[in-house]
């Protein structure tokens, strides 16, 4: 079982009480669309060699390197085949206010030489990647799983959470994001629709 999965029972299992097995079941798919859409746009925007800011979590980005500033990177200032050789190291950063809620280490960073980060748009989210959830739906559910990872990662738990360009890993009170080479390499693909 995926950790998000029991991130996703934990959560369900606090509103049990009040909640028909039937909503559970909705909740439960609600909780995972969510989550899977944030992983489709974030794979999205990494793999066109752009940011991705979740608000009250953390950004993923590349760095340039090589004397290379993120400018560069604009195809309409320099060719295509140009700015495909400037090379990029890929990066996550934790929100700073996810630091601060979950009581984690935070310092701020030089952002001088990251490529942008473009926020979320939660409706943007529910409408192309999802196929049921609305705006509110998708906001909620992804405020509770990001939540409940910080509590988790707070409290010491040993965690590794699968994302679709790599996975975060906590332990021993120290995190990092393994991200994954092979969903990191641009591809000719089209955005995922719902």
């Amino acid at each position: 079982m995926d950790e998000v999965d029991h991130i996703i029972a934990e959560i369900l299992t606090e509103r049990k009480h009040s909640a028909s097995k039937t909503s559970l079941l909705l909740e439960t798919k609600k909780l995972r669309e969510a989550w899977d859409a944030l992983n489709a746009w974030i794979l999205d925007r990494v793999i066109q060699r752009r940011g991705a800011a979740v608000p009250n979590f953390g950004k993923f980005t590349w760095q340039v390197l090589g004397g290379f500033t993120p400018a560069d990177l604009d195809p309409r200032l320099a060719g295509k085949k140009a700015a495909s050789k400037i090379p990029l190291r890929p990066v996550f950063m934790f929100a700073e206010n996810f630091c601060r809620s979950h009581g984690l280490p935070w310092r701020r960073q030089n952002e001088a030489d990251l490529v942008k980060c473009g926020d979320l748009d939660y409706s943007n989210l529910a409408l192309r990647y999802s196929s049921h959830l609305t705006k509110d739906m998708v906001f909620a559910a992804l405020r509770d799983v990001t939540r409940r990872v910080g509590e988790k990662i707070a409290s010491g738990f040993a965690l590794r959470v699968k994302m679709s360009v790599g996975s975060l890993v906590c332990e021993h009170g120290k995190c990092r994001f393994e991200f994954d080479a092979a969903s990191l390499a641009p591809k000719a693909r089209e955005p995922r629709t719902a």
